[in-house]
């Protein structure tokens, strides 16, 4: 039932995009909240296979747009010197969603039973929707005294947004940050989001507890970096070099994972920790990209935010293959060593090389734009 979800929030990404940048988020955000609460209401009152099937696919289509319309918003009504932050509190609030989300719904589901779970879940759902009619009117009064505001929406008739989208996609920067975007949520979801808990097992001999444990401090130390990378950039120059830093501490963190002489308690705690640190440049790839293409953001931000969800998917399918492969066929690793989960761990370090290559040519292509935008003010 998951991939239901997955695969419709993909494959809207785009047309979100297209329909924020051309009718603006105002009758998007409502529509998708209500979308969430039909399928919610599906979900719990139809016992059918197929009916449960829809529903997932409902609420996909409902939250396919959540990150988009926030850094919309984000990159369109507040300070350009706020908009890292404002990126990075909207990235802590998907991570945070997620994990109290299923926690939530999982202790009422135990303590309360089925229906009154549900029932709490749509109580939530319904008071979002009506808050965000609320928020509408303030904005619409907004656009009203500021027209300045629907004066940058894109003119791109629905038929010919493929050309458009091919358009934006032929741009070598962007390119390159569809590519590290690509990567890295793909490590960090394939690692954290999935397959930590399995490595920590089957590599050190950690219990399942103390595995989900050292798992929640890589996504402990995502989440605070994450605040602090938006707390610290202000401007474009900014981003570059935290960029780089950022994605060098990957790269070092996932060379140390394959050196088996560093395997001790306290290594493994410090490259977590470290690898939780290095994603926290996704949000600087989300600020990046739309400073680029600021008459598009919402078409923009949304094919950023398709790579996003597809590495993720991609890489923990490419993860799963490689530990059922034995890296002993090609070099002899010491015995205490798993050499299945060591082939995962190399994918993990070759994508974090990847990425890295891609962050060179991102800010080329940056300083690229900004002596363009100097010469031709």
């Amino acid at each position: 039932m998951p991939c239901f979800f997955t695969m419709v929030s993909a494959f809207l990404q785009i047309p979100y995009g297209y329909l924020i940048d051309s009718k603006g988020f105002e009758k998007i955000l409502p529509f998708c909240i209500f979308a969430v609460l039909i399928g919610s209401l599906v979900y719990w009152l139809c016992d059918n296979h197929i009916f449960i099937g829809i529903s997932r696919l409902i609420i996909g289509a409902g939250c396919a747009s959540s990150y988009i319309l926030v850094i919309f918003i984000a990159t369109t009504y507040f300070k350009k010197t706020i908009i890292p932050l404002l990126i990075s509190l909207g990235e802590i609030s998907v991570g945070l969603g997620d994990y109290f989300a299923g926690n939530v719904y999982l202790y009422t589901f135990k303590y309360l039973g089925w229906h009154m779970s549900n029932i709490i879940t749509i109580i939530m759902i319904s008071l979002l929707f009506f808050y965000s009619m609320f928020l509408i009117r303030k904005i619409y009064k907004i656009k009203f005294a500021l027209p300045t505001l629907t004066a940058n929406r894109i003119k791109v008739p629905f038929k010919e947004i493929i050309h458009h989208i091919i358009k934006l996609a032929q741009k070598p920067t962007n390119i390159a940050i569809f590519i590290y975007s690509f990567l890295t949520w793909g490590i960090i979801m394939t690692f954290a989001g999935y397959w930590g808990k399995s490595y920590y097992i089957n590599m050190h001999n950690y219990s399942k507890e103390y595995a989900l444990s050292i798992q929640e401090i890589y996504w402990i130390s995502f989440l605070i970096a994450v605040l602090i990378v938006g707390t610290c950039t202000n401007v474009i120059q900014q981003a570059k070099k935290y960029i780089i830093i950022l994605t060098l501490i990957g790269f070092i963190a996932h060379l140390i994972f394959i050196i088996p002489i560093l395997f001790s308690y306290s290594m493994i705690i410090v490259i977590t920790i470290l690898c939780g640190i290095s994603g926290s440049g996704i949000a600087l790839g989300f600020f990046i990209i739309q400073y680029l293409n600021s008459q598009d953001k919402g078409l923009i931000i949304s094919l950023n935010n398709l790579f996003v969800v597809l590495g993720a998917m991609v890489g923990q399918v490419i993860f799963s293959y490689l530990i059922s492969f034995d890296f002993n066929k090609i070099f002899k690793l010491p015995n205490n060593i798993n050499p299945y989960f060591y082939s995962g761990i190399i994918m993990l370090l070759i994508c974090s090389i990847l990425a890295l290559l891609a962050v060179i040519f991102i800010i080329r292509g940056v300083s690229v734009y900004q002596k363009n935008e100097y010469n031709n003010p």
